[in-house]
């Protein structure tokens, strides 16, 4: 389990991301957590990629997990 509390949006935040989650982020992006992180920290990353480490992060800290519509 990877956990962070950062300032996002209006308040402080806690972000997780326990193995079940790092499996969702594994499929939802079609790649493993490795070669993931290899393209953040080379910034060949996609939005897409940040988005869901964003939004299972958030998941994982308690937020609804509810998509917004159009996603």
């Amino acid at each position: 389990m990877i956990t962070a509390t950062v300032f996002f949006g209006d308040k402080e935040r806690p972000f997780t991301l326990t193995d079940e989650l790092v499996t969702e982020l594994e499929t939802t992006t079609g790649t493993g957590i490795g070669t993931l992180f290899q393209r953040l920290m080379a910034q060949a990353f996609k939005l897409g990629d940040l988005a869901e480490v964003i939004r299972l992060g958030l998941i994982g800290g308690g937020a609804n997990p509810k998509r917004p519509s159009g996603w």
